[in-house]
């Protein structure tokens, strides 16, 4: 599948507490009409034009089978952001992990080569340039012997639906973490909330991300798009 367009979003999303946290949405356009989702969680974008002017002129033409290849281009750019580059290239590796998993009608799991109950407790973030990245930390870890987390919980509903794959995908995840930014927004750009129930957070049904975006709640949460 060939990228057609790339769109982004700036939303804000109220906390319980009082908090206003911003995350760039991007969406990912293909040639037979699918859509990748993506989020730079906890980011705002001063010139969010300029940005996805950028993300256009880099990803308009490439295949999105070839994600690592498109992982390792877009960390060698400096964006010039108010998103750290890390946080932007994680963006886009959210965003194909969810267009392929949606062309294979699977879960981003199990692109990640995981299977749902592989672990039972997650905090290495994905904003540390998305899964691809991700996973390196995690192989490193266990060659070191090292335990791991995933975490943060500054993600919407969106970027939270990628850390969840990625958890229930990596072996060597033993420890408590807190990917729980759905339960503490007020408010959520997608249909529907990443199901929590006691101390478990639970993988999104359906192929890629498993997320859909709500359209009325997205016009609501955002203050400029490009």
């Amino acid at each position: 599948m060939k990228i057609t367009r790339v769109e982004a979003f700036q939303i804000e999303t109220p906390r319980y507490y009082g908090k206003i946290s911003g995350h760039s949405i991007v969406k990912i356009y293909v040639e037979n009409g699918l859509v990748g989702l993506g989020e730079a969680s906890d980011s705002r974008a001063a010139n969010l034009s300029s940005l996805t002017k950028r993300y256009n002129q880099l990803l308009v033409g490439c295949d999105t089978i070839r994600i690592v290849e498109i992982n390792e281009m877009l960390r060698q750019e400096n964006f010039g952001s108010t998103i750290s580059n890390a946080h932007l290239v994680s963006a886009i590796d959210l965003a194909l992990y969810d267009l392929n998993g949606k062309a294979q009608g699977v879960p981003a799991c199990m692109l990640l080569g995981g299977w749902k109950g592989a672990c039972t407790i997650f905090n290495v973030a994905c904003v540390a340039s998305g899964p691809i990245y991700v996973r390196r930390l995690f192989a490193l870890a266990e060659a070191a012997g090292l335990e791991c987390l995933i975490g943060t919980d500054q993600e919407s509903t969106l970027g939270t639906s990628a850390q969840v794959p990625v958890g229930v995908s990596m072996p060597n995840l033993n420890l408590p973490c807190d990917p729980m930014g759905p339960v503490l927004y007020t408010t959520s750009p997608a249909k529907k909330r990443i199901h929590a129930e006691g101390s478990y957070l639970y993988p999104p049904e359906g192929p890629g991300l498993g997320i859909e975006l709500d359209e009325d709640k997205m016009k609501q949460m955002t203050i400029v798009s490009a």
